[in-house]
């Protein structure tokens, strides 16, 4: 596991969380209010 971490956020409320590890399945992420959630650092 990488040393990385990428912060998230609800482009429509503006929740934000931090992802430790991310799901490598395709056609799955982070998701709220039924939309994926966006990379805002890395």
């Amino acid at each position: 596991m990488e040393n990385k971490s990428d912060i998230r956020v609800c482009k429509s409320c503006g929740a934000k969380v931090k992802v430790l590890e991310d799901c490598k399945c395709a056609g799955c992420g982070i998701q709220c209010c039924g939309k994926e959630m966006e990379t805002i650092n890395s």
